[in-house]
């Protein structure tokens, strides 16, 4: 990745869809409007998703438009990303040993997948030894 800054498009400079990724543009299909960010381009299904951000920040709706649906496109800007960079959580090794140690512990001696299965959705319901 190069250090230098992205240009933003002119107003009256024509993109391709593929170059909005990750762009805030108005949408306009051939029954509503949409304030979105481009998400994604598929150009061998000629398919668009859109994400659009909701007042409770966790949650989004997602729209996939064929892009022959869309009638006009308005870039609106960048959004920043504040969560582009943000470090993995570490995994804690002891507790995916404990998980992986419980599940062998519910595993049946000498019984079939199947057997195995049965007993595995009855104990969802009922305590089961």
């Amino acid at each position: 990745m190069s250090g230098r800054k992205q240009q933003e498009p002119e107003e009256s400079e024509v993109l391709p869809i593929g170059e909005l990724v990750g762009c805030r543009v108005r949408v306009t299909l051939q029954d509503r409007t949409i304030e979105a960010e481009v998400f994604a381009v598929d150009a061998g299904t000629h398919m668009v998703v859109l994400q659009q951000r909701l007042p409770d920040a966790r949650k989004r709706n997602i729209f996939t438009v064929r892009d022959s649906f869309i009638k006009n496109i308005e870039y609106l800007g960048r959004e920043p990303r504040t969560d582009v960079r943000k470090p993995l959580p570490t995994i804690a090794f002891d507790k995916l040993v404990q998980r992986e140690n419980a599940a062998l512990a519910r595993i049946g001696v000498g019984v079939s997948s199947t057997a195995q299965s049965l007993f595995d959705a009855i104990s969802k319901t009922y305590p089961c030894k």
